[in-house]
């Protein structure tokens, strides 16, 4: 197949036929037969002219001809409609991308929420102080596909990234608002989202008050430290405790990645393995020291489990008072 375009008119024909027409009314009369022949393309002109058909044009009274094969023709001309259609679909896309501002307390889901009308790229919130001072602001974001996507910042200092919680709501985040970065009267604070702009995500429920250093500890935070207060080995009952109750407190309030979850769960295991542990051991000792008559000694070690290592409702606790009473310590 063959396509010959001059300025004014384009004919197609093909090699089988040997048919070629030039709608041009001004160079009526010229018209001839394309014979595709190994050497090249030939245009056969009535007068008995011959002419050869190739890349190169070929002028015909005003008008030149252009002769090349279809199908090259036809993926160059697919290659610049696509590209027309990616420079058309970034172009609309650049120019939806916007901005919004709400003032706190904002209750609602905030973001790209996709309304398939625009793209939300950044969030700025406003409050108003009159004294200067460390605030808490809390927030819950959602669906943030990669770590450092999507930045705070206050009065244009950025504080803090915002971790990834793919395909959920992660937990409420606490941030210190401190001293230094805020100022008497309006601030405002600034979501900045610098992923793909056709991806969903959100923030909702902020609000800002005043700095409370134990309710400002971060999940992350009280992990760490119950890890720390955690010893395998001689570990004391009163820190394993304190681990032991921040760790049900972070299990019982933990809205983020079963990942997180369940690693807290493994570490709760631990220490509620270290804590049974001493259980047993104290009541070895007790025994122990029953078998030798010490019943005063054996007294405190019983004592020690009863009221420091084991729950209220266990059944334990009543094995535990049955057998200091054959002892004759009950």
């Amino acid at each position: 197949m063959f396509l010959a375009i001059d300025n004014q008119s384009m004919s197609m024909g093909s090699a089988a036929c040997n048919d070629l027409i030039l709608l041009c009314t001004s160079v009526a009369g010229k018209s001839g037969q394309m014979i595709a022949q190994k050497a090249g393309c030939f245009l056969h002109m009535a007068n008995g002219h011959r002419h050869r058909l190739g890349w190169k044009s070929y002028q015909l009274g005003l008008y030149r001809i252009y002769v090349a094969k279809l199908l090259p023709l036809l993926l160059v001309m697919i290659g610049l409609v696509i590209l027309g259609c990616t420079f058309f679909l970034t172009s609309s896309s650049s120019v939806s991308a916007v901005s919004q501002q709400f003032a706190l307390p904002a209750r609602h889901t905030y973001g790209n929420l996709m309304d398939k009308q625009t793209y939300v790229h950044k969030l700025s919130y406003d409050f108003e102080i009159k004294k200067v001072e460390t605030l808490t602001f809390l927030f819950t974001p959602g669906n943030i596909p990669n770590d450092d996507d999507l930045l705070l910042s206050i009065n244009g200092q950025t504080i803090a990234p915002i971790k990834s919680c793919l395909h959920h709501w992660d937990r409420q985040q606490r941030v210190t608002l401190e001293a230094k970065y805020l100022q008497p009267g309006i601030n405002i604070l600034t979501f900045v989202y610098t992923g793909p702009l056709s991806h969903a995500w959100g923030v909702r429920n902020l609000y800002v008050q005043k700095s409370n250093p134990t309710q400002d500890r971060t999940a992350n935070e009280s992990f760490d430290i119950a890890q720390k207060l955690f010893v395998e080995r001689k570990a004391k009952v009163g820190n394993l405790l304190r681990a032991q109750k921040m760790m049900q407190h972070l299990i019982k309030n933990h809205q983020g990645a079963p990942s997180t979850l369940q690693a807290y769960q493994l570490f709760m295991s631990k220490v509620e393995h270290a804590l049974h542990a001493l259980q047993q051991g104290y009541l070895r000792d007790a025994r122990v020291l029953v078998r030798n008559a010490q019943l005063q000694k054996a007294r405190r070690y019983y004592e020690k489990v009863l009221q420091e290592l084991i729950d209220p409702m266990d059944p334990l606790r009543v094995e535990i008072q049955t057998e200091m009473r054959k002892a004759g310590i009950l």
